[in-house]
């Protein structure tokens, strides 16, 4: 193992970029950019847009929530400390425990390019960077017809196609899998234990159904999309419920004329019903012991989110306003307790304006940009019911208000060093606003177990970072690297309560996270090339007995060496995560082991027909991620491991 680290630091340092699955395009004044291209997410069989960026970006981390769902994690920021968006479109979960999360949302064959900036003033709440996700558009006067066929272990099958005509596109894509065994050969449903365990008859039960459709229009400067999909039986063996079913629907409408005005309308929808009806906690609940209801507990939620985003460009100054209403309502029974409004149907309202100059001095590009935020949340307490009386509990009154408003800023300057390499320089400062549900989640459990329980006094989270880039291209690749040191004031963090009664609730810290990444890509031969990365980052408080943050990844170190000639590609890739002992004890975190995992595939085109194989985990690893244990109330206290080996086959034809 350390042999094979030697090794990726060697090839890092030898001046090599990364990029494999997502080619980077090289804008030296601007922020990190990179695309997913049709050819390269082809060779791919990952349902979860998570799974893919993973493998292909050192600086992204996963939280597998489902079996094939996945959290995004951008250097050790996560969560609502990030932006995920569609399209600059906001688009939001209803689980209070984050099973529908937001790469949720999205399937491959609608992904155009995925764009990442770590300083972002266009959209509020981008405290670690925004991932936007840009889709594919209707083409004029182009046809196309595509049908994507993948079948893998554990009963894995993946289907896709896209139809397109002048001004018209149409995908669909569907999903079906058991639950995929690890590499000790169970399968990850055996895994939980005692109530939260599964009934036998459900072990081997399909651990997700979804179909997905969109359709895009587009007339002139006007362009539309419609999307809808519904998942059945999304198995979550890392928490005590499952989903039973998840409604999503997005609409978006955007306007362009040109850079002088650019305007967007969005809605987006979700439903989320989930349960323990296949766990063994549900089964004196179903065969009429204490209930024939089904279930021991149950949470239904519903969450909102609809606004407009509205730019200009006049010369070197950008203006913008940015404006959001999301609604979030869950209600909850866990045993005869009845936690409805558990999510007290919060409304939150966000208004943002900006502006953004740019401003070139012989050598030297600066940019610099402010933005005001102003934003009001409110919760509906007629909603709730045994739930609450917690508040008077744990706060001295009542309080269903929250009102904030802030300034963010940037200051950015670009130098070239060469004719070949440049430098970047920016100071920032940006806020994240609590989220409804950490401000007023309240939820009541039995026999002394934790309450979950809101904070209504939170304080907006400010990050002061400053982040240097460097970037070197030569005649046979690049190498980009990049230092950040995020100063984190009023950081919003997971707080454990002891009296009166234990709870789980939210507290502010003060806090820092610092570290830095080195990508490289190299061209070895005309058909063999050499990609690698490698990303590493530290997360401390500046207060408290245990000093670590939680959920902080890992160094995690990725190598891949790519054979391409002609029609034949293929590659063989390493990743490698280094152990994690920087943990918060005090939140009960717990180390993880390092794991080193080997995925091969290769790829063979003929005109219009394209044929995939590969094995991911090709050595059957047994491994965990180091993101694994903060599912608080609901979660089983068990660490589920990552896939054994997958193996896959997919055929595609498009014409």
């Amino acid at each position: 193992m350390k042999r094979c680290f030697v090794f990726l630091l060697a090839v890092l340092f030898s001046s090599t970029t990364f990029g494999e699955i997502i080619k980077y395009e090289k804008l030296p004044v601007k922020e990190t950019s990179y695309q997913v291209e049709k050819e390269e997410i082809s060779k791919e069989k990952d349902f979860d847009l998570g799974d893919l960026l993973f493998k292909s970006k050192p600086e992204i981390s996963i939280s597998r929530k489902g079996v094939f769902i996945t959290e995004l994690f951008f250097r050790g920021f996560g969560r609502e400390n990030i932006n995920i968006l569609i399209d600059g479109t906001r688009v939001y979960g209803a689980c209070p425990n984050g099973m529908d999360t937001k790469s949720f949302f999205i399937r491959p064959f609608e992904i155009q390019g995925v764009s990442i900036k770590t300083v972002d003033l266009k959209n509020q709440g981008a405290l670690g960077g925004t991932i936007n996700i840009i889709t594919k558009k209707p083409k004029k006067d182009r046809k196309l017809f595509e049908l994507n066929l993948t079948t893998g272990s554990f009963n894995y099958n993946y289907t896709d196609f896209e139809v397109g005509l002048s001004n018209f596109w149409l995908g669909f894509g569907y999903i079906y899998s058991k639950p995929y065994e690890t590499g000790e050969g169970k399968k990850i449903t055996d895994y939980p234990t005692g109530m939260s365990a599964y009934q036998d008859k459900y072990k081997n039960k399909k651990a997700i159904d979804l179909k997905h459709t969109t359709l895009k229009l587009s007339f002139n400067n006007i362009s539309f999309t419609a999307s809808k999909f519904k998942a059945e039986s999304v198995l979550y063996p890392y928490l005590k419920m499952d989903s039973l079913r998840d409604d999503n629907y997005r609409f978006n409408i955007n306007y362009h004329l040109k850079d002088l005005l650019k305007i967007n309308l969005y809605y987006f929808q979700m439903k989320h019903d989930m349960s323990d009806s296949y766990r063994v906690s549900a089964i004196a609940w179903t065969n009429g012991t204490l209930s024939t209801r089904g279930y021991m507990m149950r949470t239904y939620a519903e969450s909102e989110v609809y606004g407009t985003n509205i730019s200009t460009h006049l010369k070197k100054l950008t203006l913008g306003v940015e404006t959001f209403i999301r609604k979030w309502n869950a209600d909850n029974v866990l045993m005869m307790i009845n936690n409805s409004g558990m999510i007290p149907d919060v409304k939150s309202f966000n208004f943002g304006i900006y502006g953004l100059y740019t401003k070139d001095l012989k050598n030297i590009k600066l940019k610099a940009g402010i933005r005001f935020d102003h934003v009001y949340s409110k919760a509906n307490l007629q909603k709730m019911a045994d739930n609450r009386n917690l508040f008077f509990i744990y706060y001295s009154k009542e309080k269903n208000k929250a009102e904030f408003n802030y300034l963010s800023g940037l200051l950015k300057a670009t130098k070239p060093i060469t004719k070949t390499s440049n430098i970047s320089i920016s100071l920032s400062n940006s806020v994240r606003f609590p989220s409804p549900q950490e401000l007023f989640i309240s939820l009541k459990r039995p026999m002394g177990k934790p309450n979950w329980i809101g904070n209504p006094y939170l304080k907006p989270t400010k990050n002061r970072q400053i982040e240097i880039k460097l970037n070197k291209k030569y005649s046979a690749g690049n190498v980009d690297f990049k230092l950040f040191y995020s100063d984190l004031k009023d950081y919003i963090y997971l707080n454990k309560i002891p009296n009166p009664i234990p709870a789980f609730s939210y507290k502010n810290i003060d806090a820092y996270i610092y570290g830095g990444s080195l990508e490289g890509f190299f061209v070895i031969t005309d058909s063999i090339s050499l990609s690698t990365g490698i990303s590493y980052q530290i997360g401390r408080k500046k207060n408290g007995i245990d000093k670590d943050l939680a959920e902080i990844p890992p160094l995690k170190a990725m190598v891949s060496i790519i054979y391409e000639k002609d029609n034949l590609y293929v590659t063989v890739q390493d990743i490698y995560n280094y152990k994690q002992d920087k943990v918060d004890t005090e939140l009960n975190e717990t180390p993880t082991d390092s794991w080193n995992i080997v995925n091969i595939k290769l790829s063979y085109r003929k005109s219009f027909f394209d044929l995939t194989a590969g094995i991911d985990n090709l050595f059957d690893k047994f491994y965990y991620q180091h993101l694994s244990y903060l599912r608080n109330p609901f979660s089983t206290g068990i660490r589920v491991p990552e896939p054994g080996r997958f193996i896959y086959l997919k055929i595609g034809i498009n014409l």
